[in-house]
Formats: structure tokens, sequence, C-alpha cells
């Protein structure tokens, strides 16, 4: 991946990032009567938002604002608001309303769902009237109320409540039947499963389900809405291959999730480039993107031996010669890639440590900074001497056995453990521990070069990473205007 290419992926991130705080709700007020409207306004987090309430029901406004229509019945309430990284923000408001009153007044159920309609304010026997579904009283135990069953056709149903002594005095509960949330896109070789090349464009749409909707995606690309609704979506991976996922959700807070696989153009890597002829090197060459199967030729000149692998898209060699090889790779569709190693006859005589870095550790606020055990994993002529270089002295690095170290960093920084045997030679383990991801992979001189922005990349899209999109955004912003 080059300079060029890494700079066009991070800037089209920084363009979608926006405010990281945490949402929050401003309510025009948070004690009414019922039926009466409060004004909702949404600050923070990142837009655009969905609201969802307990009780009642909520319209939107605008991009912050949305109008919340209050039950007809007494109680305490809890309004939430889901923003486009799904970081919620949940208030309260209070109804003081005593008169007769249903609760919930508006449902949105699934053929088949059941839910529980409670009655409040009652004085004498209740009577309903039913257009679609089935209402079965609950038992007097249970309280005042009916337990209610969506039918299987999806339509606006109402439900009408009213007293035998005073007929004319009403009350309706409103149930929306909606079939499940579905997911179609443009290219699709199995339900909710998809294979795209780099900055291969597709197009995604939600049908069924509540709209309006919430797309949130991994992080590996952009989802542009298209037109002035929701369902649909244009999305473009980017150069980063690899799995992400891109979550869907309906204002019920119902998801679907979506596997998209950006397999990149044919390539081939091998773990070192470079390999010294003493150590009897075995190089592992894999071939990734494009459209397996692979095919991997090995090297046209003698001094190396193929290493049993029961992986098709791994080549895994070991070299008995010094010289250059070169490695063929191409993929179903006739493209073509290649890998060299050089296998050197003499190499520089350091010492070898394990683990041989370079170490990234992310230090949270109030953790205690990890410890370090670091080996010479080598032949050694006579004592090995260690040497901490940074802002920490020897008194740091606690000997054990000699071969054997523990450092324990004093606080966050960069670091150089030096290990050296009587005959001069030596081994460097890189140490980087920082606070944040900029502190964390600029080294020592504050930059941020490609190499090292490549490897917060590889870092970042592991599994279960210590960080969030918003710090990873700084990190990015630090490299480009560096």
């Amino acid at each position: 991946m080059t300079l060029q290419s890494i700079s066009i992926i991070l800037c089209l991130w920084l363009l979608n990032a926006s405010v990281f705080a945490i949402p929050s709700i401003e309510l025009s007020t948070s004690t009414t009567t019922g039926g009466e409207k409060i004004t909702l306004t949404a600050t923070g987090g990142s837009p655009p938002y969905l609201w969802m309430t307990e009780a009642g029901s909520i319209q939107r406004l605008n991009d912050t604002q949305a109008i919340l229509t209050t039950p007809q019945v007494a109680g305490n309430f809890s309004i939430t608001l889901l923003d486009s990284r799904n970081t919620r923000a949940t208030t309260q408001f209070t109804v003081s309303w005593q008169h007769f009153s249903v609760t919930p007044e508006y449902v949105y159920l699934q053929p088949g769902d059941k839910v529980t309609f409670g009655l409040h304010g009652v004085t004498g026997e209740v009577k309903t009237v039913v257009e679609a579904g089935s209402l079965e009283p609950l038992p007097k135990t249970s309280g005042v109320g009916f337990r209610y069953t969506a039918p299987e056709k999806v339509g606006f149903y109402n439900i009408t409540f009213y007293q035998a002594d005073n007929p004319g005095d009403t009350r309706l509960a409103h149930v929306k039947v909606f079939s499940p949330l579905e997911f179609y896109s443009s290219y699709e070789t199995e339900p909710r499963i998809v294979f795209l090349e780099d900055y291969e464009e597709i197009f995604l749409q939600a049908n069924h389900g509540v709209p309006p909707y919430l797309w949130i995606e991994g992080g590996k690309g952009t989802l542009t809405p298209q037109g002035s609704e929701t369902d649909k979506m244009r999305y473009i991976p980017g150069e980063i291959i690899g799995k992400e996922t891109i979550t869907v959700y309906d204002s019920t807070n119902n998801s679907i999730d979506i596997s998209v696989t950006v397999k990149g153009n044919f390539r081939m890597s091998t773990m070192r480039h470079s390999v010294c002829l003493k150590d009897n090197p075995i190089v592992k060459f894999i071939a990734s993107g494009g459209e397996p199967p692979y095919r991997i030729e090995p090297p046209m000149q003698d001094g190396w031996q193929q290493m049993p692998t029961i992986e098709a898209d791994i080549l895994t060699l070991k070299f008995t010669q010094a010289d250059t090889f070169e490695i063929v790779g191409s993929d179903n569709n006739g493209k073509v890639a290649f890998s060299s190693v050089e296998v050197d006859e003499f190499c520089d005589e350091n010492l070898k440590l394990d683990p041989i870095g370079p170490i990234y550790e992310l230090a949270r606020k109030d953790s205690t900074l990890p410890p370090i055990t670091v080996s010479v994993d080598d032949d050694t002529v006579g004592k090995v001497d260690w040497v901490c270089q940074g802002p920490c002295v020897t008194d740091d690095l606690n000997v054990t056995k000699g071969k054997i170290i523990t450092f324990v960093p004093p606080k966050v920084g960069h670091y150089e453990l030096i290990a050296q045997d009587q005959s001069e030679r030596t081994g460097i383990l890189e140490v980087h521990i920082g606070n944040s991801l900029t502190s964390l992979y600029s080294g020592s001189n504050h930059k941020l070069e490609a190499t090292e922005m490549q490897r917060a990349i590889d870092d970042f899209f592991t599994p279960d990473f210590c960080c969030s999109k918003g710090e990873f955004y700084q990190l990015i912003k630090k490299f480009i205007e560096k």
C-alpha cells in the first residue's frame, strides 16, 4: 500500500468523522399532563440520530430535533437516543395524567407477537373493539389490562377501549404490524454476505421493519445516503482488504448485520524479505485478494526445499543457498503478483532477542504499566550486560538469569533495551508505551512515518482492539498533517 493511497483512504475517513462527544437529550420540559407535546433536542455524538420512546409517540422535525407527544397515562417513562456509532443516551419524562387511559398507545409488532395493554383510571367494566388480532383479559391478580396477539397480515390497526357506563369516552391503542427487517444489495452471493474488490461500489437497501433506518459501517469504507430516504445507501470499501460488518437498524432497534469481505487486488506477501543462510531460513509466501483458487510457483533456480503445508494459499520454502529468489503467484482470473526473498550468506552478527519487537503497549489512565520480559534467544560469549535508553535508568531492568530481564516502564515513552555480550555482539528491542494512539505509534521523534502508520492500521483492525474510531481518526489526522 503506497503512502498516497493510505492518505486518500484516511482523508475519506476524516471527512466522515463528526463530533465524538457522548450524545445527550435536552427536553423543553420534563413534566406534563397526558397528550401534551415536548420538544426534544439531540446534542453531541455522531448524527444521524434515531429516537425511541417507552410511551407516547415521536415525530422527527430535523437532524437534531423531534416532537414527543406524551401518553395519556400517569407515570415515569424513558426516551432513548441512538447515534450512528451505536452510542446511546437515555432520559426520562413524567406524565401526571390520572383519567381513564391505556398504555402503550403505539406499538410495533411482527405477526404473532404479543403485547400487554395496561388500563388506568378504570371505574367500571371495560369493553373493546378490535380491528385485527385478538385480545384476552389479564387475570385479576395481574392488574387491569388485556393481552394482545398481532394478526398474521401486516398493516396498521386500532383497538378501541371504553367503559360500559361511559361509552362515549373512548381510548385508542394503535398497532403497526410489520414484516421483519430485510436487506438487499446490488451484489449479493449469499444472504447478507458481500464480496467486493478495492473501491468497488455497491448499493444497499433496507426493506420492511419500521423506518427510518440507521446505518453503521465498520471503518473500512464509506456509506452515502441515496436521495432523501435512509433506506438506500451507496457503499465504497476503499483499499483496506479484509472483513467488516455493516449494521442497519430500524426505529424499533431491530437490526441486521451485513458481512462485507473486501478481497482487494491479488497480491503476494512474505513474512520476511531478507533472511540469513546460517539460520536455515523457512519463509512463507501468502497469496491474498483477487479471486481464489491461487497458484503459487516456486523459484526457477535450485537452493530451496518445499515444506509441507495444508493451506492452498500458502507456499512454505526452506532455503539452502545464498541467492535472490523470486516467487510468482496468480489467481483464478489470471492476475499475477511477485514476491522475492534475498538469502544472505554473511549476516550482521547481532544478538537475537525474544520478542523480536518492536513492542507497542497502550497505557490507560490510572492503570499500571505492564512489565515486559525480554530474553536473549542466541548463543552468547560470556556475561550479557543490559542497558536501558530513553526516559529510564538501568535500575528499571530486573535481571533474573543474565540472559533474561524484566523491564518495568517508569512512565509512558519510547525505550531501547540493549543487550551486549563479551564479544560486543548487540541486540536491541524497541519498546513503545503511549497513552494515546498518536503517542504510541509516532515514535520518539513524534512524527508518523508510512511504516508506523501501516503498523497502526494493522493493529487497529485486529479483533477486540482497545480503541475507538475517534481516537483512530486523531492518529490519521496527525499522519496527514505531518
